[in-house]
């Protein structure tokens, strides 16, 4: 990722040489001056993205647009456009671009801000003192550049080791483990190959029963895919004497970084913004109201585990306060700590969700803790979706106990309460906060490291405490 930010700027002019060809994002955020700062986007290689918190008119728009059409780059994120409040049309059918309605900079603080300082400055002025936020006026303001517009182990049988499969296998993975393991779909598996059994892979959250362990007189253990493993059918596991081995900690960057992502658009309203805007409202009706800012928030994590510490490093980087809930109290770590969930609620403005599941958690987020929580109070869940009473839930965003959610699971997926679908203060995602290209592929070399571990006797990588 590349910053243009005033730090980039150099002899009177912007200069960004060849780091594009290093980046796979670019962000503006630098000030725009009469000096328009243009940059080629033929140098972004087609996995890039540019975001744009600046001003419209530091991006060539029509350039960027055929860029976005024809695959050039990946996306784009735009709060700012060089026409406002005009949006070119053609980027209101793109899935990969977000649009807000320049409203990146306005919530109820920072207006406050803004007025406390105007009239700061003007006092100063009429009393002859220092401003306080003066802007210089440089050459470099007169020199505009110009704008480029002009392997695995093989058994005794001599074939590879025989592996059961829950379901069959994502594309990425049977591509990747082709000819290192003979797989077999357990539904399918006849009585000699149901006896002779001993691993059992699961791809995604396929349910694993106590019918379907019994089936399989010799199997000695099974691989998950998931890091969370409530899919499973664990007694029967610990009676069999059956390990299992889960995903460890492959997702945990993808589901704090999508945590986060949740607690910005929830706060800000960046969905329902977004959506103002290619209704056409923006032009028509003025600005979109505002919405709180996240710096400062109170934000309570629940499950202080490889997810939630990340979580947490992640929005403490934004000025928030952290504090947590977990199984026990980690010494180690500077955030408070609190016993109940409930008492965590009562200190938070925002509640993260990032635990497992389990008969002790089912629920645990109930009517009391989100009265707790509090009426501006925004829950966000990436953990499982039985984590909350989901009735309750949908009852509270409804009366307004609550003041907002991001939800990237539910209950009984893929069901989803209806009444959630016109809330515009929640954002909904499809379980999707764990799947990226890196994660598929920090999977897939946890799970071929159990296998290959489990077949030539070695330690396991990832085995879950039964």
């Amino acid at each position: 990722m590349l910053l243009a930010s005033g730090a980039l700027v150099a002899g009177g002019a912007f200069s960004l040489p060849l780091w594009y060809w290093w980046c796979t994002g670019l962000a503006f955020s630098l000030p725009m001056m009469a000096a328009e700062f243009f940059f080629d986007l033929r140098l972004v290689t087609p996995p890039g993205v540019v975001v744009n918190v600046a001003r419209g008119a530091n991006v060539d728009e029509a350039e960027l647009v055929r860029a976005l059409a024809e695959g050039r780059i990946a996306g784009a994120g735009l709060e700012v456009f060089d026409d406002e409040p005009n949006v070119p049309k053609e980027l209101m059918g793109m899935d990969n671009v977000v649009l807000t309605p320049h409203q990146a900079v306005f919530t109820p603080e920072s207006m406050a801000d803004v007025g406390r300082l105007t009239v700061a400055n003007l006092d100063a002025f009429f009393a002859g003192k220092p401003l306080l936020t003066s802007v210089a006026v440089s050459e470099r303001e007169k020199m505009a550049p110009p704008s480029p517009n002009a392997a695995g182990v093989v058994s005794d049988a001599g074939r590879p080791p025989l592996v059961l499969l829950t379901r069959p296998l994502f594309s990425e993975f049977a591509a990747a483990l082709d000819g290192r393991f003979t797989f077999v779909l357990a539904a399918d598996a006849d009585e000699a190959t149901a006896a002779e059994a001993r691993v059992l892979l699961g791809p995604a959250l396929a349910p694993v029963t106590a019918d379907l362990v019994d089936r399989f007189p010799k199997l000695e253990i099974l691989v998950a895919t998931s890091a969370g493993v409530d899919h499973i059918d664990l007694d029967a596991c610990r009676r069999r004497g059956i390990t299992v081995t889960n995903a460890g900690d492959a997702f945990s960057a993808e589901s704090a970084d999508y945590a986060v992502g949740l607690v910005v658009a929830v706060l800000r309203r960046v969905v329902a913004a977004e959506a103002y805007l290619r209704q056409g409202r923006w032009a028509k009706d003025g600005d979109y109201p505002l919405a709180t800012k996240v710096s400062g928030k109170r934000v309570g994590i629940v499950g202080l585990g490889s997810i939630g510490s990340m979580v947490a490093r992640r929005l403490a980087a934004f000025g928030c306060i952290i504090s947590y809930n977990s199984r026990s109290e980690k010494p180690s770590v500077p955030y408070k700590f609190y016993a109940g969930v409930r008492e965590l609620a009562a200190d938070s403005d925002v509640m993260v969700l990032s635990c497992a599941l389990t008969e002790e958690t089912r629920h645990m987020v109930n009517r009391e803790v989100m009265e707790a929580l509090g009426k501006d109070g925004v829950l966000v869940n990436v953990g499982r979706g039985g984590l909350v009473d989901e009735p309750e839930m949908v009852r509270c965003l409804q009366e307004g106990v609550i003041g907002g959610a991001g939800l990237d699971v539910y209950e009984n997926e893929p069901a989803v309460p209806p009444e959630l679908f016109a809330m515009d203060n929640v954002v909904l995602s499809d379980h999707r906060a764990v799947i990226t290209p890196e994660s598929i592929q920090g999977v897939l070399d946890v799970v071929a490291g159990n296998l290959d571990a489990f077949f030539s006797g070695k330690p396991l990588l990832s085995p879950v405490k039964l």
